[in-house]
């Protein structure tokens, strides 16, 4: 149909295009080269770093090669990893970004989110805000079912921005990972798009 892109499931979804949305104080959209060097440049900072996969070696190179293979897939495609940029509309500032997989399973109404604020941008509910942002966004624009996130379970700030948005823990995964030289624990949280439902209703979200 045109306009649609049908997956393999049958379900019709929007047509795949750059992602954006606005929060009452942000712009979350896709990342752009004008975007990388503050990005580079925060993934770098060894209290960014901490829990992440990548090093406080990230590069401006890093950064570019990431946005390079980005723009290879659309936004949406199965399997896919997006990067989007957090700005606060007042200014044009940066503050983070968020990361949604587009899983490739069987069941293609299914997302992983990830999130990064930079830290001199903390404790002020931007967090909070652009990720409920990013679940209103999946579940209402994209038609996602299951929304997921991982995060180690040291990552205090992580596990808590994950519950005040209404994300339920669904399990702790024991030495699941292998990070930086050591086995990690990791919290999965998740969400159904029923439990949006209720959230949104009850302004939790």
């Amino acid at each position: 149909m045109p306009g649609e892109d049908a997956h393999s499931s049958g379900r019709s979804i929007p047509a795949l295009r750059p992602a954006s949305f606005k929060t009452r104080r942000l712009f979350v959209r896709s990342l752009c080269a004008d975007d990388l060097e503050e990005f580079s440049r925060n993934r770098a900072r060894p209290e960014v770093a901490q829990y992440q996969s990548w090093g406080v070696e990230y590069t401006l190179q890093d950064a570019q090669r990431l946005l390079d293979a980005q723009l290879l897939t659309a936004y949406g495609q199965c399997g896919s990893w997006h990067q989007l940029a957090i700005v606060r509309c007042e200014d044009g500032q940066l503050l983070g970004d968020l990361a949604v997989h587009f899983c490739d399973f069987e069941d293609d109404s299914q997302a992983e989110v990830g999130f990064t604020l930079m830290a001199e941008h903390r404790r002020q509910g931007y967090g909070q805000e652009a990720l409920a942002g990013l679940l209103r966004h999946l579940f209402l624009d994209r038609g996602m079912r299951r929304v997921t996130a991982t995060t180690d379970e040291r990552n205090e700030r992580a596990v808590t921005l994950l519950r005040a948005v209404g994300m339920r823990q669904e399990a702790l995964l024991r030495e699941s990972s292998f990070w930086k030289g050591e086995l990690c624990s990791e919290y999965l949280f998740a969400m159904l798009a029923s439990e949006f439902r209720l959230a949104a209703r009850d302004d939790v979200i």
